[in-house]
This record gives structure tokens, C-alpha cells and sequence, in this order.
């Protein structure tokens, strides 16, 4: 997802829709802002797809799962039960319990999330190959 070359404190001025601050509109376009980071947080601000607007409007997915989408640029997990991702970067053997086609899926997603967390991956981390 992309996020947005409006700072938080531009679009504070925009039309809030959602109550809780998440969700800000402009001529049409939308915005979704959220508190990202762990020890110094910051208000990150995403432009919004008009399909993903309505996903967040008809709560067709959840707010968790809509800002997994918007900071790692999927949906969370479903395959094969991994909803840990960063297990198989921590664990990398625990990798030959899946195939290589759920691995292309999970393991982008578990090293970013990793990446975000640490700043940089495991110095024995390898990615397993069948």
C-alpha cells in the first residue's frame, strides 16, 4: 500500500469519518491513519483505494486485518495455519513444514514484519530450499 504524501497533521484538517481518527476524507479521496511503531510511535497516513474505503465502511475485514494490509501490503496469514510469520525467520527450520509456494507467500510478509520489529534479519537466517 502507498503511503500518503499528507502528514498526519494535514489531514487532521480533512472531513474525519470514523470517530476514532482512523478514517479522513478530502474532495473525495480517503485516508487511513494509523499509530505505528514500538518504542517512538508515529501517526502514518495512507491514501485509500476507493475498494478498500468500502471494505472499512462495510466492515467486510477487520480493522486488524485492514492495517496488516496497509503496512505490509497483504492480507494476514492463512496459509497452512502460519499466523506467526516471524516464527520461520527466528526458526528457519521450521520452514520444511511447508511447501515452497506457501513459503513464497509467508516468508516476504514474515521478513518485513521482522525487518520492522529488529531492523535487520537473524545473521544465520537462510531461507530453506526443498
Amino acid at each position: 500500500m502507498v503511503r500518503s504524501k499528507y502528514s498526519w497533521e494535514e489531514v487532521s484538517q480533512f472531513n474525519r469519518i470514523r470517530q476514532n481518527g482512523t478514517l479522513w476524507e478530502k474532495d473525495g479521496h480517503y485516508f487511513y491513519v494509523q499509530e505505528e511503531g514500538t518504542v517512538c510511535t508515529e501517526l502514518v497516513v495512507y491514501d485509500l483505494s476507493q475498494e478498500l474505503y468500502e471494505m472499512l465502511v462495510n466492515e467486510t475485514r477487520t480493522d486488524t486485518e485492514n492495517q496488516h494490509l496497509l503496512m505490509y501490503g497483504t492480507w494476514p496469514m492463512t496459509v497452512a495455519g502460519c499466523h506467526r510469520p516471524t516464527m520461520l525467520i527466528a526458526y528457519p527450520e521450521l520452514q520444511k513444514n511447508y511447501n515452497n509456494k506457501q513459503l513464497a507467500e509467508i516468508l516476504p510478509v514474515g521478513e518485513k514484519q521482522w525487518l520492522n520489529w529488529r531492523g535487520k534479519l537473524p545473521e544465520r537466517y537462510r531461507r530453506f530450499r526443498h
